[in-house]
């Protein structure tokens, strides 16, 4: 191999044949993973010798595949055949392998910004949501703080009137300190002249 795409394809298929070596070190087959990756054991053979170059989406699925199968892929082993799928299609001579390694990478960024764009629709519902619900308590505080005052006031005019009630008790009391001692009018003897 010369450092061209040929070198390019086959560190990728290299890398594609190191994963799967766990899943048949384990028993698994090639036949049943081509099943799970929904392609023809050829195909499988051909990706796996580099004959032919696997795209972006069978990298997805056969991550899912090995998932299922009890050998998962870790995110730097499924990120670094992305980017070995993407740099053997850049670096291959055919225009309609390039153009089908485009059309996978702008269809998964399109999925990402859809993604994306719910997730910001979501977080943009959850705020109008939290907003509503602060305005809510806000203006229930200020009604809170108006009743608070009312009932502040109507606490100091019942003190008044039982400062009142308590000093007109005191006062009509018989020797209060607040009333000097005096006669009662009945105590007086009147004296009516008859004609």
């Amino acid at each position: 191999m010369n450092g061209g795409p040929e070198s390019a394809a086959a560190v990728y298929a290299a890398a594609l044949r190191e994963v799967l070596r766990p899943y048949r070190a384990g028993g698994g087959t090639q036949a049943a993973l081509a099943s799970s990756c929904y392609v023809s054991r050829a195909a499988m053979s051909r990706y796996l010798s580099g004959e032919r170059l696997a795209e972006r989406s069978f990298v997805t699925r056969l991550r899912e595949a090995l998932a299922d199968h009890g050998h998962p892929l870790t995110d730097a082993e499924y990120e670094r055949l992305i980017e070995l799928c993407g740099d053997a299609h850049r670096a291959s001579g055919s225009p309609s392998v390039q153009l089908a390694q485009l059309r996978e990478e702008l269809a998964e960024l399109k999925q990402a910004q859809d993604l994306g764009g719910e997730r910001l629709a979501e977080v943009e519902e959850q705020a109008a949501g939290l907003f509503r619900e602060l305005f809510q308590a806000r203006e229930q505080a200020q009604a809170a703080e108006g009743r608070e005052s009312e009932l502040t006031d109507l606490v100091a005019r019942q003190r008044d009137q039982l400062h009142h009630a308590q000093e007109y008790t005191d006062s009509s009391k018989p020797n209060s300190p607040s009333r000097p001692n005096r006669p009662h009018c009945c105590s007086r003897k009147w004296e009516l002249s008859l004609p």
